[in-house]
């Protein structure tokens, strides 16, 4: 964090002139105190290097240069060294370049010769092509080598820039935009705060050159509102007001190149209001913007100008693009969990303001810049969507996931073409696909489309509600959200929400709708205060209260994703049903209402009422259904009472999250422990007779209706429902009833409940639990998959003796040749877990060798190298025979090295029987036979290859 200053401004600018003087020491004081202690001495390079580095290419390219230069300029007075050089840059282009980047080393790396160097520099650079060369080599450098300078290397930097700025080169105008791209959020580091300081100490200094380059002073002001946003706590308040200062006066000063921006700057700015100096600068474009330009008419004019990409991509550094890049491109859905979370380890969790800003920088930046050809749409590389759908998990505030929100959404407010679908896209196949996961977050995503429509600018609400319902339209006939009804659904909006949709977007809803009553008229201007607090209700007026420290991120999705309430939707949607239980069944369920009713403890309620149900012959899944609503009713009026284990925070923390920690996993299992413990009686010694297993067979398949009902209302019962028979050491019978009712095979029922843990831990003992206890998915391929995912030494191991021990079983021959093809396009992680497990395996299953002796003739060993290392291991481990030696022996010529390595390795081990069998084949004809074994005999007696 940045330590409090007496005064930064000052301290920044003085760094900066220190850099200027007229001997340039190194040791130039900081504009941060704190570097000064906590940093070590820059090294005197070009790059900063430790122990174990080497020098940098560009540095063996400049430096020789330089040390020519230094010998001319040493060994003559300065008109001749001056002659020398113009002598040497008018031969040719190489020469120009090469006594450029020997003065760009000078002044970057010497500081007591920079100023000599600079003006030799400018002496030279007589034509554009010699400033364009200084520039471009630069440029190279700050695009993408900016981290990796020494500090003194970055200090003459910007000293250099700051010289080009005041000498009015425009050529380097593009290097102040790269430099900007590292000032981005998700870094709250010292370096990064002295950078932001000395940028505005020098942008101050030469602001009259700024509108001698129109875009880069747009940038300017785009890029440090988003800085500025990041820096609106108590820890920044010295930078926050350097910030606000400059750009206050910027943007009055040179208010028509905001205009250049675009809608977004409406967006930026909003985000920035708790500063007072563009609070009333805010105040002057609502109620008198000609003040500020005069073809300025109001906010309205920004709304109609599309924001460039090149203002996203400012907000991402080169190497967050290229991750960013790499997962949409390389990455396959179902892969990218690792890689969320290195990204979040190194951008996401240094800073709550910090991250939460670069979220939405970031979610801007793939709505906008990133586009992806309809190749990749039809590939299984992970979508836009799900990029955006992690990082909003790492937003812990209501300011910053409502700002999260409306950068994905921000352009649904202004859609009006076809052309413009690709930004509608990722917001709405957000919606529709974390549906199936939790519907409540899609809830709550559509609830915040309505809040925008008409809090955002209130004057134009009109226009934004059929822009949102256009952009609806489109999605469903492109095919982008395949449920039509959703937004017809009361029961899944909730009756509050619903009506609030068919108010703001009636276009969405045919002319039978049903008429809504609304309290206000939609299309009425308000006035200049009701709109003032609207823009202060939607801006972040008031500091936010973050999140506990020690609190998980998925812990807060609660607090992130549901900041409305939505009790009365669940009521109704709990206590509404599609169809009509028989009358014992509703009798029941009126007498466990009134009982709760009447403050009996809600558990001995709902045991009495299943024990009835499940003794009533001939269920209906209507009366299920039923039930299931009712319990559901229970769970949201009563749910210290009844899921007595989770808080109410982590119930619905449960329902909220993408992945389950412990305390949600364990939210059903009072109803479990009811359901299949006490009522259907599931545990083996309770069943003492006939009559005792028909009524364990019938409950079976009530309990699972009864569930699957209930799964319809909440997220994750596949996954407590596993996790509960795995921690009670039950059958998977009524799992396999469950996976019935839903519709899905046993596989992707059992597939999707332990994906979603989570967690490795859970992963690998729940599917340890379901390998050994439901064989029809022993040698599954894609829960092997998930297996050796999430498999560390130490798993690998224990899976390895029990597989030895026969304990365990993880193959079957039917699916062997399936798994070893997917294993070619697996993770080198995932390979090198794979091959001891196959070895374990062909100990007690002679089908493992076969599988992989009939691949070998089918895959090219310099292709698939993984393949053939672990098939290597698997033959150096078995006994040679007859009938494996003659197939290696006979397989193609580029298999050659493979196959001595597995003779040589059998000779070393099992010399007599592996004589014996060559004897045999070397009787047979074959001239690759001959040949195979000329090169054995040759190995074998020390002597190498001759064909190798």
């Amino acid at each position: 964090m940045l330590p409090q200053q007496t005064d930064l401004r000052e301290q920044s600018k003085s760094r900066y002139q220190t850099s200027t003087a007229e001997h340039h020491k190194a040791s130039s004081v900081s504009p941060l105190k704190s570097l000064q202690h906590k940093q070590k001495p820059p090294p005197s390079g070009l790059f900063t290097y430790n122990i174990l580095s080497l020098v940098d290419e560009v540095e063996k390219v400049w430096e020789p240069r330089y040390d020519e230069l230094k010998k001319i300029i040493e060994q003559s007075n300065d008109d001749d060294a001056k002659k020398s050089l113009v002598s040497r840059v008018t031969k040719d282009k190489n020469s120009i370049v090469d006594v450029i980047l020997a003065l760009l080393y000078g002044i970057l790396v010497k500081p007591e010769f920079s100023q000599k160097c600079y003006s030799l520099l400018s002496m030279v650079s007589v034509s554009v092509y010699a400033y364009k060369t200084a520039c471009t080599e630069l440029h190279h450098v700050v695009l993408h080598r900016y981290p990796e300078l020494s500090q003194t290397a970055r200090q003459q930097l910007l000293w250099l820039l700051g010289n080009f700025l005041k000498d009015g080169i425009l050529e380097a105008m593009p290097l102040f935009r790269s430099l900007l791209r590292w000032t981005s959020g998700g870094n709250t580091s010292q370096e990064k705060v002295w950078l932001c300081a000395t940028l505005v100490t020098i942008l101050q200094e030469n602001k009259s050159k700024l509108p001698k380059a129109p875009s880069l002073l747009s940038h300017i002001i785009y890029n440090f509102l988003r800085s500025l946003s990041e820096c609106l706590s108590s820890e920044y308040t010295e930078l926050q007001a350097i910030e606000a200062d400059f750009l206050s006066q910027l943007i009055r000063e040179n208010f028509e190149h905001c205009l250049s921006i675009g809608r977004d700057f409406v967006r930026v700015f909003l985000d920035v209001l708790r500063a007072p100096q563009l609070t009333a600068l805010w105040n002057l474009m609502i109620t008198n913007p000609s003040s500020l330009h005069p073809s300025f008419t109001g906010v309205e004019q920004l709304f109609h100008a599309r924001t460039s990409s090149s203002y996203f991509l400012s907000r991402v550094t080169p190497r967050m693009e290229h991750y960013v890049r790499f997962l949409l491109e390389k990455v396959k859905l179902g892969k990218d969990d690792r890689y969320y979370e290195w990204i979040a380890d190194k951008y996401l969790r240094s800073s709550f303001e910090a991250s939460e800003a670069l979220v939405c920088d970031l979610i801007r930046y793939i709505v906008c810049c990133l586009h992806p050809s309809n190749e990749q749409l039809n590939s299984s590389n992970v979508p836009r969507w799900k990029i955006i759908s992690k990082f909003l998990f790492f937003v812990k505030t209501k300011t910053g996931m409502r700002n999260a929100k409306l950068s994905l959404y921000y352009d649904w407010l202004f859609y009006s073409k076809p052309e413009e679908i690709m930004l509608i896209e990722p917001g709405a196949l957000l919606i529709q696909n974390i549906l199936q996961v939790s519907p409540k977050i899609s809830v709550n995503l559509l609830e915040f489309l309505p809040t925008i429509a008409t809090e955002f600018y209130p004057p134009l609400h009109g226009a934004f509600s059929k822009a949102i319902s256009a952009a609806f339209q489109l999605c469903y006939a492109k095919g982008i959200l395949s449920n039509k009804k959703l937004l017809e659904d009361r029961h899944f909006l909730g009756q509050k929400l619903f009506e609030r949709f068919q108010e703001i977007f009636p276009d969405l809803y045919s002319t039978n709708a049903e008429p809504v009553k609304t309290a206000s008229t939609p299309g009425k201007r308000p006035s200049s205060s009701e709109h003032e607090k609207d823009v202060k209700r939607f801006s972040s007026q008031q500091p936010e209260k973050h999140i506990q420290v020690g609190t998980t991120v998925q812990e807060t999705c609660e607090s992130q994703l549901f900041d409305k309430s939505r009790t009365d939707a669940k009521k109704e949607k709990s206590s509404s049903s599609a169809t009509v239980p028989s009358n014992g069944v509703s009798m029941l369920i009126e007498e466990s209402r009134l009982l709760i009713a009447s403050h009996e403890s809600a558990l001995p309620c709902v045991e009495r009422l299943l024990t009835a149900v499940l003794n009533i012959e001939d269920l209906k899944r209507e009366d299920t259904l039923s039930v299931a609503g009712f319990l559901a009713h229970v769970n949201e009026e009563e749910p210290q009472s009844l899921w007595s284990t989770p808080s109410a925070e982590q119930r619905a923390h449960e329902e909220a999250s993408l992945e389950l920690n412990t305390s949600a996993l364990a939210t059903y299992d009072p109803l479990f422990h009811i359901l299949l413990l006490k009522v259907m009686r599931m545990n083996p010694r309770d069943m003492k007779d006939a009559q005792e297993k028909s009524h364990y067979a019938e409950g079976l398949r009530v309990g699972a209706g009864v569930l699957h009902s209930l799964s319809l209302r909440h997220s994750h019962i596949d996954t407590c429902l596993l996790h509960f028979l795995y921690k009670n050491e039950l059958s998977v019978e009524v799992y396999k009833l469950f996976a019935e009712a839903q519709g899905l095979s046993l596989e992707d029922s059992l597939w999707g409940a332990v994906e979603a843990c989570g967690e490795y831990q859970r992963q690998f003992d729940l599917l340890l639990y379901v390998f050994e206890r439901v064989e029809s998915v022993q040698g599954s391929v894609r829960l092997l998959q998930l297996l050796l995912c999430c498999m560390d030494s130490s798993k690998l191991y224990d899976v390895q003796t029990r597989i030895t021990f026969g304990t365990l079983s993880l193959f079957n021959e039917q699916t062997l040749p399936v798994l070893l093809a997917c294993s070619l396009d697996w993770e080198m992680m995932e390979v090198h877990n794979l091959w001891p497990l196959l070895i374990a395996e062909a100990y007690r299953n002679s089908c493992v060798v076969s599988a992989v002796s009939a691949r070998l003739v089918e895959f090219s060993p310099e292709d698939n190298k993984s393949f053939f290392s672990g098939a290597l291991l698997l033959f150096a481990s078995q006994e040679p025979t007859v009938r494996e030696v003659k197939y290696l022996l006979g397989l193609p010529p580029d298999h050659k090295k493979f196959v001595l390595s597995v003779l040589l390795n059998w000779l070393a081990n099992h010399r007599c029987s592996l004589e014996s069998i060559l004897a045999q084949v070397a009787s047979e004809k074959g001239q690759n036979t001959l040949e195979t074994l000329s090169e054995l005999a040759a190995l074998s007696a020390g002597n190498g290859p001759s064909t190798i």
